[in-house]
């Protein structure tokens, strides 16, 4: 057999199980990236990096305003955040952590007091242990990041 056949072998041998094993690989990553249990245990495309939540916090300054000159003018909360467009907000910017929709629930206990939340679209997975969510409260006017301590 000639060297050249031998080499030509040998790459064979060598460069298919290779070709294979790069395929695979690519292949179980696309399926991992699809599959919405590895997204929810990783988090996939929900960002909560401080600079993230930093910007949702000055994204809702102009909503806890809005809320604020509301109460102001008619002497109760709005019952929902719709309730201030056009006269207090022209527009709601959506948050840029968890599921990128703002809630919004004024305590019944407390008539003046609401909360502002933006929740993980992932807090209900039994494998996810990133933050549940970004929580206003305008009683003690202050952030926090709330994680499931369980």
């Amino acid at each position: 057999m000639s060297s050249r056949r031998k080499r030509f072998r040998r790459c064979l041998l060598i460069g298919l199980p290779l070709v294979f094993i790069v395929v695979a690989a690519a292949g179980v990553g696309m399926y991992l990236i699809r599959n919405e249990f590895v997204r929810e245990f990783l988090a996939i495309g929900e960002s909560w990096s401080d600079s993230d939540i930093r910007e949702t916090k000055r994204r809702a300054e102009p909503i806890i305003a809005a809320i604020e000159a509301f109460r102001e003018q008619n002497g109760r909360l709005p019952a929902s955040l719709d309730d201030l467009a056009p006269d207090f907000l022209s527009a709601i910017e959506s948050p840029t952590v968890g599921d990128g929709a703002w809630s919004y629930a004024i305590m019944r206990s407390e008539a003046d007091h609401f909360n502002l939340v933006v929740f993980s679209r992932y807090r209900q997975s039994g494998l996810y242990n990133g933050p549940e969510a970004l929580w206003y409260d305008s009683m003690s006017r202050s952030w926090q990041v709330m994680r499931d301590d369980s």
